[in-house]
């Protein structure tokens, strides 16, 4: 290094030291988030471990963008920040750490690629970029998919660098320890503030309270599609009552729709405070499988299962489990224990999805009518939370299907008089009927009406292609079986075409 550059640095660690006096720099850290697709997350989450990271360096404050930082979240609830977004653009980031007096921002990009996990960090100070760095590391440890292991070894690494390369001339300032000091030298006790997501420490039960004004409030909001709005009015409402367990499922089952990682989080953190609640596990392995975290879902899971093997809530999770793995039949022994004990139209709801897979139409048609009647009007949380469900069940389905009757036309074609091509037929007709039905059937979110009735009009098609075959069939028509052939064409494109998944609003 020349000397010139040594005094520059020399001069630049005394202006900070100036500037800051006693505390380290505030510094801003954003993650660039790409889009879920096809429900897979593609994000490896990088920012609370490089947060952790610098914390513990002393070489700066930091400051992670999202509600669950207590500096971000406070500047939001005074005022300071207003509209801020979810995911931000670079220049929205950087003219939030203006506003925050953030000497510096890292903005981050991790992404899984096949089986590595590629990070992209910049930083800058103002809006000048100052340095930028990627690196590539595996995401399987020892032969096990971890997306979580990449994430703090790209924190690491990129500590290291900031340490030695753009933070060089800051000067650590770890936070001292506090002595111990004799009882009658204590101050008054003076409460702090914390990360939002710091459970109290030893909260007091109370009695019930009344939460109907909150729900009210919070439904209100979500239908708004202001849903950071209602979250902070949950956290407020959670900070005033630590030990109200309807007050802290709400708040999870809200984060759901906006950081599924931040919902697990929320949902074991709640799961200390009341461990006899399995609910509390099942809501977190929920939102891990939401985040693209099956490993830790899996342990939610297990600890439910340890708590209460045949809990209501257990049981639907392990009924959505068995139809995520194609086995609609176990669902419904699971589900069939659920109504038996305490009927819901949750239950019923899947139910009839495991039906219609199954392809009985009046099955479908009765668990839906359960439904509506247990529950009329199903807030707008739940009415995506239910579709998705459904989609993601009837894509593969219907995918199947299409496949299977490809196949179908085939073997009808070489030989028309065989048994097995009129059971199969047989077969598909059942499920393609009672598909249909539980599509015409349920509630649909607003934004997904359009690609919902490209899906059903898809699957309709798959009907017309089987009835053209049965007249195949039944006549030897080669007009029947052009139609088939034309209308499995149109049906294919259709389901293809179709958005794969409901967004949250």
């Amino acid at each position: 290094m020349n000397r010139a550059r040594s005094l520059s640095l020399g001069v630049a660690a005394c202006l900070v030291s100036i500037v800051w006096g006693a505390e380290p720099p505030r510094i801003l850290i954003v993650q660039q988030r790409e889009p879920v697709k096809e429900d897979v997350d593609p994000n490896v989450y990088v920012l609370d471990y490089l947060a952790q990271e610098l914390d513990a360096s002393g070489l700066g404050s930091a400051v992670v963008w999202g509600m669950g930082d207590p500096i971000f979240r406070t500047a939001v609830l005074d005022g300071t920040l207003a509209g801020v977004p979810e995911a931000p653009s670079l220049d929205q980031a950087l003219g939030v750490a203006s506003k925050l007096n953030a000497a510096y921002t890292i903005w981050i990009r991790g992404v899984r690629e096949g089986a590595n996990a590629k990070g992209t960090v910049k930083v800058f100070q103002g809006r000048r970029e100052i340095w930028k760095d990627e690196k590539t590391l595996a995401v399987s440890i020892g032969g096990e998919h971890s997306d979580t292991d990449a994430g703090r070894s790209l924190a690491r690494t990129w500590m290291i660098l900031l340490s030695t390369k753009p933070f060089k001339g800051l000067v650590a300032m770890p936070k001292a320890q506090t002595p111990v000091i004799a009882q009658g030298q204590q101050p008054p006790t003076v409460t702090l503030p914390t990360r939002v997501d710091t459970p109290p420490a030893t909260p007091t039960a109370k009695g019930p309270v009344d939460n109907s004004q909150l729900k009210k409030d919070v439904s209100g909001l979500i239908l708004a599609k202001r849903r950071n709005e209602a979250i902070l009015r949950l956290k407020d409402a959670v900070d005033q009552e630590p030990m109200d367990y309807e007050r802290r499922t709400m708040l999870i089952e809200a984060l759901m729709g906006h950081d599924a990682k931040l919902a697990a989080d929320e949902a074991r953190r709640a799961s200390g405070l009341f461990p006899d609640k399995a609910e509390l596990r099942i809501l977190a392995a929920r939102s891990w499988l939401r985040a693209g975290s099956s490993d830790e879902a899996r342990q939610d899971l297990n600890e439910a299962i340890a708590r209460d093997p045949n809990g209501i809530s257990t049981r639907i999770m392990l009924a959505e489990i068995s139809l995520e793995e194609g086995s609609s039949d176990k669902a419904i022994e699971h589900l069939d224990a659920v109504i038996k004990i305490e009927p819901s139209a949750d239950a019923y709801y899947r139910r009839a999805l495991c039906r219609s897979l199954l392809g009985g139409t009046e099955g479908v048609e009765q668990d839906l009518a359960e439904c509506r009647k247990l529950e009329p009007q199903p807030d707008t949380d739940r009415v995506f939370r239910r579709y998705g469900l459904a989609v993601n069940a009837l894509r593969g389905a219907l995918k199947q299907a299409s496949d299977d009757q490809r196949s179908l036309l085939q073997r009808a074609l070489v030989r028309p008089k065989d048994d097995a091509v009129r059971e199969e037929l047989e077969r598909l007709e059942r499920q393609a009927r009672s598909r249909a039905a539980f599509m015409t059937s349920i509630e649909v979110p607003a934004e997904m009406k359009a690609s919902h009735e490209r899906r059903l009009l898809g699957s309709r098609l798959l009907s017309q292609s089987l009835l053209d075959l049965q007249d195949f069939l039944d006549t030897g028509s080669e007009d029947s079986l052009t139609e088939s052939r034309i209308n499995l064409g149109e049906a294919i494109k259709h389901l293809n075409a179709a958005d794969p998944a409901p967004r949250q609003p």
